[in-house]
């Protein structure tokens, strides 16, 4: 059976006192993320998320970004971009890379030497199975936008050459923005995969934080290959072992078990 994790992205906009941290807290434990990535980091004390780790990277300016597991969930082989504004981390075969571009018309130029040289930088020596997320602050669509269309030909080229595919897409047949301005909507929060894990997603959704201008995106998703199920045979249990002690009990205690990870899988017969 294989075990679903919600992986997620969220610019929490610099939250960093004690109420707002709380607010993320809370946040983080009623959604049941099992990894979260989040840009515009101020603070660096995230012991009030109970039961998670804490992975930051804050740049000179004080801000960054921060990946954040359950304590179970180890990752190896970190990656840190000097200015704050990324990280890499291998988690059971598959590489997360998180990111946090340049914001704004005015840094157009700043954002694209970011995916021009930081990015790749980043990605250089990875292998080909990854997920790709963060705060683009841009689009590669115009339906993703109103308003402004902010664009990145050095993004959109770079997707494409690794054969990224937007979570997002084609389950969804329409846009759902997760930035609002007075001027416009855009979906500047996204989340992309590999090829080879496109057959492991299990679902996609957005979700509002009160404490952030952003939605976070939200992809379950698992490490392993689903199983593959042959034939229209089901398995029968011979009801005469029920008669041992010992398997009664080894069964009992594994029911609970399961019964506390139901809430991992998207349904009762995965």
């Amino acid at each position: 059976m294989a075990e679903i994790y919600k992986v997620s992205t969220l610019n929490i906009n610099g939250s960093s006192v004690g109420g707002r941290m709380g607010m993320l807290n809370d946040f983080i434990h009623k959604q049941e993320i099992d990894i979260i990535v989040l840009q515009e980091v101020t603070h660096t004390d995230f012991k009030m998320i109970r039961g998670y780790t804490a992975h930051l990277n804050i740049g000179i300016n004080k801000r960054g970004t921060a990946i954040l597991t359950r304590e179970q969930i180890s990752l190896t082989n970190k990656t840190r971009l000097p200015p704050g504004r990324g990280m890499a981390a291998n988690y059971q075969g598959i590489w997360l890379v998180y990111l946090y571009a340049p914001s704004g018309t005015a840094n157009r130029q700043e954002r694209e030497d970011f995916y021009k040289v930081e990015l790749v930088y980043l990605l250089r020596s990875l292998p080909s199975t990854m997920i790709v997320g963060g705060d683009f602050s841009c689009v590669l669509s115009q339906a993703e936008c109103t308003g402004n269309f902010n664009y990145s030909k050095a993004l959109d080229k770079l997707v494409r050459g690794l054969e990224l595919t937007d979570v997002w897409a084609p389950a969804q047949s329409r846009a759902i923005y997760t930035h609002y301005t007075p001027h416009g909507a855009a979906r500047l929060d996204r989340l992309y995969d590999s090829p080879d894990l496109r057959n492991r997603k299990f679902g996609v959704e957005t979700v509002l934080a009160a404490f952030t201008d952003h939605l976070a995106v939200c992809l379950h998703i698992t490490p392993d290959a689903p199983l593959l199920r042959r034939g229209w045979g089901r398995w029968k249990m011979i009801v005469k072992l029920m008669e041992e002690a010992p398997l009664r009990g080894q069964l009992q205690k594994d029911w609970s078990k399961w019964e506390n990870q139901k809430k991992k899988y998207p349904n009762s017969v995965t």
